[in-house]
C-alpha cells in the first residue's frame, strides 16, 4: 500500500506541475499581448508627430507667404515713393523667392525622410509581429508536447494503480477456510482480472488525471 500511495503522491505532483506549466503558459501569453499594444501606442505616437511636423510645415509656408505679401506692398511702395530703391526691392524678393524655393524643397524632402521613416518603422513592426507570432507557435508546439508526454506519464501511473490495487484486492479477498479447487477457481479469477486490468483498451485510451473513477476491487469488495 506504500507503493500505491506513492504513486498517488507522484499522480498530484504532476497535476501540480502541468498546472503551473499552464499558468507560465497564460502569462506568456498576456506579456506578449502587452508588448503588441505597446507597439501600437508607438505607432499612433509616430502618425501624431508626423500630423505635427505638417502641422508646423503648413504654418511656416502661410508665414513665408504672408512675407512675400509684405514684400509686394513694400516694393509698390518704394516704386511709388523712390526710384532709386527699386533695385534694392528687387534684391530683397529675390532672396524671398530663394527661400521660398529652398523651404519648400527642405519641407518635401523631410516629408520624405518622414514617409521613408514610417515605412521603414511599419516594416520593423511587421517583422517583430511575424517573428514573435513564430515563437508563439513554437513555444505552444513545445508545451503541447510536453502535455502529452505529461499525460502519457500520467497515464502508466494509472494504470499501475490500477493494478497495484486490483493485486491487494485479490489478494484479500481469499476466505481462509475455502477448499483447494475453489481456492484455485479464486486466485485464477484474481489473476485474470488482474491481467485485464493492466491491458490497455483498444480505441479507448484511459482518460487523463482527474476524471478517472476508483475501480472497484474484485470479489464485491470483500477484505
Amino acid at each position: 500500500m506504500s507503493r500505491v500511495a506513492e504513486q498517488e503522491s507522484a499522480l498530484a505532483a504532476a497535476s501540480e506541475e502541468r498546472a503551473r506549466e499552464e499558468a507560465a503558459l497564460r502569462a506568456e501569453l498576456d506579456l506578449a499581448r502587452e508588448r503588441g499594444d505597446e507597439l501600437s501606442e508607438a505607432v499612433a505616437d509616430a502618425g501624431r508627430r508626423l500630423a505635427e511636423a505638417e502641422s508646423a510645415a503648413a504654418s511656416r509656408v502661410k508665414a513665408l507667404e504672408g512675407a512675400l505679401a509684405e514684400a509686394g506692398e513694400a516694393r509698390t511702395r518704394i516704386e511709388r515713393d523712390l526710384s532709386q530703391r527699386v533695385n534694392v526691392a528687387e534684391a530683397r524678393l529675390a532672396e524671398a523667392a530663394r527661400r521660398q524655393s529652398q523651404m519648400t524643397q527642405e519641407r518635401k524632402e523631410a516629408d520624405a525622410r518622414a514617409l521613408r521613416a514610417l515605412a521603414e518603422a511599419q516594416g520593423r513592426f511587421q517583422e517583430e509581429l511575424q517573428r514573435r507570432d513564430q515563437m508563439r507557435v513554437q513555444e505552444a508546439q513545445r508545451l503541447q508536447a510536453a502535455l502529452q508526454e505529461r499525460s502519457k506519464q500520467l497515464r502508466v501511473a494509472e494504470l499501475e494503480i490500477q493494478r497495484l490495487r486490483t493485486s491487494a484486492a485479490a489478494r484479500s479477498g481469499q476466505v481462509v477456510g475455502m477448499p483447494p479447487a475453489a481456492r484455485t477457481a479464486s486466485a485464477a479469477t484474481a489473476a485474470s482480472q488482474a491481467n485485464s486490468a493492466t491491458m490497455p483498451v483498444v480505441g479507448n485510451p484511459p482518460a487523463e488525471s482527474g476524471g478517472n473513477a476508483p475501480v472497484p476491487p474484485p470479489n464485491g469488495g470483500r477484505r
